[in-house]
């Protein structure tokens, strides 16, 4: 056997032997739906209705996984706070509920994060008509920040603060809720969360979206991403490559008032996009055209929760493809 045929069947056998498939995706696919932990009172984020649906960006991004598996958005959603909630609940198969992806999350422990599906991190919501358009503007402003996020955001606050020879006057609350009570009522120019927070806070308070401003740009980094157990390479893969895919499909312009005629398209790209995956991966299909029939695309999930009028009219800032100079990229589907 020459020396190259002996790479050729190491390679093959070492890829093949790497994928570790657990139990998890045949239990759910056994079950017929996938078990998804959200939050229940984010809108815009994720809203529990009365009917026990979950509705919102991070649903839809389970709907896609979803797709990803049974050709259809098939869910069940568990409302579920925190890590320690997901990990002493078997029930629950992911959490897509604004956790932050990070070192000591990700390493030495029993659970995986995905991609990335938001780039959060600290900003400020002002009123429109204050004129602020930059944190610069900020200096000598009042600014509401609550002491249950003190410990994350208030040392960057300040640091941004101090570097930049700015004015910080706050105004302390006990609870973000209680801060956005006294900026919706007029007592601060300012409130101080996470650009997904204050997505939320505007659907909630806000009977004109419009009248208020997220401010571009972050002081710190909190890219969120869906959380699952280790253990199971195929159902690993069946989330990334789900999230990839609204990205892809995004990028390709196909989107879901167009994905029937796009499977006829002659473009490489997105003949690619459209093809059945290796037999035995754990994928729908037709996964990617599921998915975009279901939920649409990377900004259609977006629009419709956050960025467009009916929502919170976020901007999508580093949520935008990097082609148009945001951080959202994704490997090719080929």
């Amino acid at each position: 056997m020459s020396i190259f045929r002996i790479f050729v069947v190491f390679t093959l056998c070492f890829a093949t032997s790497s994928a570790v498939a657990g139990p998890q995706l045949d239990a759910i696919k056994a079950r017929g739906n996938l078990n998804c932990g959200v939050a229940v009172a984010e809108p815009g984020l994720s809203l529990m209705n009365e009917a026990g649906d979950a509705v919102g960006f991070e649903p839809d991004i389970c709907r896609a996984i979803a797709a990803a598996i049974f050709g259809a958005p098939n869910v069940s959603f568990f409302p579920t706070v925190t890590l320690n909630a997901f990990l002493q609940s078997e029930e629950v198969d992911l959490v897509i509920r604004g956790l932050t992806k990070s070192f000591r999350r990700d390493v030495g422990g029993t659970v995986h994060f995905g991609p990335t599906i938001l780039h959060n991190g600290q900003t400020f919501l002002v009123r429109a008509s204050l004129g602020v358009e930059n944190f610069e503007d900020l200096s000598g402003k009042s600014i509401c920040v609550s002491s249950d996020i003190y410990a994350d955001f208030f040392p960057p606050l300040l640091n941004y603060f101090n570097a930049h020879d700015l004015v910080f006057d706050g105004i302390g609350t006990q609870t973000r809720a209680e801060s956005e009570t006294l900026f919706f009522a007029g007592d601060c120019d300012a409130v101080t969360a996470d650009y997904a927070e204050l997505a939320s806070a505007i659907i909630k308070h806000a009977n004109v979206p419009e009248e208020f401003i997220v401010l571009p740009g972050h002081i710190e980094e909190e890219p969120l991403a869906p959380l699952l157990r280790k253990g199971d390479d195929e159902l690993y893969a069946i989330v990334s490559w789900a999230i990839y895919a609204l990205i892809n499909g995004e990028a390709l312009g196909i989107n879901s008032g167009n994905v029937e005629s796009m499977r006829a398209s002659t473009n490489p790209e997105v003949v690619s996009f459209f093809r059945e995956p290796p037999p035995g991966v754990g994928f729908h299909p037709l996964w990617s055209y599921a998915i975009i029939r279901s939920v649409g695309n990377y900004e259609e999930i977006f629009m419709r929760n956050l960025g467009g009028p009916g929502a919170a009219n976020l901007p999508r800032g580093l949520n935008r493809l990097w082609i148009d100079g945001g951080l959202l990229y994704a490997p090719p589907i080929r």
